[in-house]
């Protein structure tokens, strides 16, 4: 179930961050509102962080506060992804839009290699990050692949 509050002892609470990276137009900002059930406000070209979280309870009784944070990345700073991001993140969630091609083209020659290049210079073994694929159409998600852990 979604919802809860932060109670005032938070020591039980299990810290998520989730890294969202993908072209312009692929639904990220949507996606975002509808995992996290929140409105996200989409104010067209920007560019920088949205950064949304939720704590979630469990079936069990676990709460897991999920951070969100959603990276858009302008043309003149595709060189590389800024190393903040990456700092403690869980999962990194790749996504395109099935219907343009070119978007997943972006994901494979241009995100994931970006990605690792800067885990790599944070240290950050690559292989202890979660890798996702979500590919969307129209606004919604219709394919989630979790590629490793």
């Amino acid at each position: 179930t979604l919802g809860g509050s932060m109670a005032d002892n938070d020591d039980d609470v299990i810290n998520v961050k989730l890294l969202l990276v993908g072209a312009r137009g692929v639904g990220k900002t949507t996606f975002v509102g509808e995992v996290l059930g929140v409105r996200v406000l989409d104010g067209g070209s920007w560019i920088g962080v949205h950064f949304a979280k939720k704590l979630i309870q469990l079936h069990d009784g676990r709460r897991v506060l999920v951070e969100l944070w959603q990276a858009r990345i302008g043309d003149s700073f595709r060189h590389r992804l800024p190393d903040h991001l990456f700092r403690n993140v869980h999962c990194v969630v790749m996504m395109y839009d099935i219907s343009r091609p070119a978007t997943l083209d972006d994901v494979v020659e241009w995100y994931y290699p970006r990605a690792v290049q800067t885990l790599d210079r944070l240290v950050v073994p690559v292989h202890s990050v979660g890798w996702a694929l979500i590919g969307s159409r129209s606004n919604q998600v219709t394919v989630i692949l979790l590629l490793s852990q």
